[in-house]
């Protein structure tokens, strides 16, 4: 994951991955589960590298 500028703002960049098709049709799909603790940890791991990069 990488923070791109974007005027003023940050755009963050993901890489991707062979199973990203995959994972979005489960997503949308209602197939799939999230670890709360690992989404909730996640999120605000990404606030933090907004705010402070």
């Amino acid at each position: 994951m990488n923070l791109r500028d974007e005027g003023r703002r940050k755009v963050i960049v993901f890489r991707d991955r062979a199973t990203r098709r995959a994972d979005v049709m489960a997503f949308y799909g209602d197939a799939t589960s999230v670890r709360p603790l690992a989404f909730a940890a996640t999120i605000k791991d990404m606030k933090g590298l907004l705010h402070n990069g």
